[in-house]
């Protein structure tokens, strides 16, 4: 866990992505079942149009996020494996 301190700013950054992926995840099966009741009330083409743009929205943010989180993952992941080996070749050298 000490080799993750230096990058808390990049951890607090993937938690608030977490977030906003597991929000996304919840939204689209809600939008579904709104375009579903939508179908079954027979409502106009404008409000399907509502409903596609919010779930293209929602799509976009999630695939955002991800792309996102696997960036920040990726540097923490770099970060942390280049400060244990130089702590391991730091105390090797002693």
């Amino acid at each position: 866990m000490r080799f993750a301190v230096p990058y808390k700013r990049q951890v607090i950054t993937l938690v608030c992505l977490a977030t906003i992926v597991a929000a996304c995840d919840v939204m689209l099966p809600l939008l579904t079942g709104r375009i579903i009741d939508a179908v079954k009330r027979q409502d106009d083409a404008a409000s399907f149009w509502k409903y596609g743009v919010a779930y293209f929205g929602t799509f976009m943010v999630l695939a955002l996020c991800v792309f996102g989180f696997i960036i920040v993952c990726g540097k923490i992941t770099v970060g942390t494996s280049a400060d244990i080996r130089a702590a391991a070749f730091d105390k090797l050298q002693r």
